[in-house]
């Protein structure tokens, strides 16, 4: 950053962190100068600065949520599959989103809840294989794939050395 940008008070906003595959970008989020802060927003853990984890809404803001997509989708929810629909989402706004978005589309209110209680839902595989695809390559992919094939309780040490031959 330039000298001026030492001295002023500046905010950096990034949003979606997880699309850019730049190395050079996170050394300069580790090096910002004083008075500079960032907020970043990514769907993945980075090593820079504060964490803050968000979770689902309060149970009144996604029971909202709930109301006006259903509204805007034309779908039609009791009371209780709104509760039903918070339960199984966790309040969290993109499965909210998505599935009253496969409802409008034509899927039922039951196959749609029944799906995101499986963890065989399109919301989970979205989630999911986003987060598996930003591991391949590392070391954590390799100990994801030991864990998933373990049939029995494996000890750290184990886990180590079958996860390095996975990525060999």
């Amino acid at each position: 950053m330039s000298g001026r940008s030492a001295t002023q008070r500046t905010l950096l906003l990034i949003d979606n962190l997880e699309t850019v595959d730049d190395e050079k970008l996170l050394s300069f989020l580790r090096e910002l100068p004083d008075p500079t802060k960032a907020l970043v927003t990514t769907r993945h853990r980075i090593d820079v600065a504060h964490p803050v984890r968000l979770t689902g809404m309060p149970h009144a803001d996604a029971l909202a949520l709930i109301s006006q997509e259903a509204a805007r989708k034309a779908v039609t929810l009791t009371p209780d599959e709104c509760e039903h629909l918070w339960q199984r989402t966790g309040g969290v706004p993109l499965a909210i989103g998505w599935s009253i978005g496969l409802m409008g589309i034509g899927g039922s209110v039951a196959s749609v809840l029944h799906r995101l209680g499986s963890g065989q839902s399109d919301i989970a595989r979205f989630c999911f294989a986003e987060s598996v695809a930003q591991l391949r390559g590392r070391d954590a992919y390799g100990l994801l794939l030991a864990l998933a094939r373990s049939e029995c309780l494996v000890r750290r040490r184990s886990l180590w050395l079958i996860s390095a031959a996975v990525l060999i």
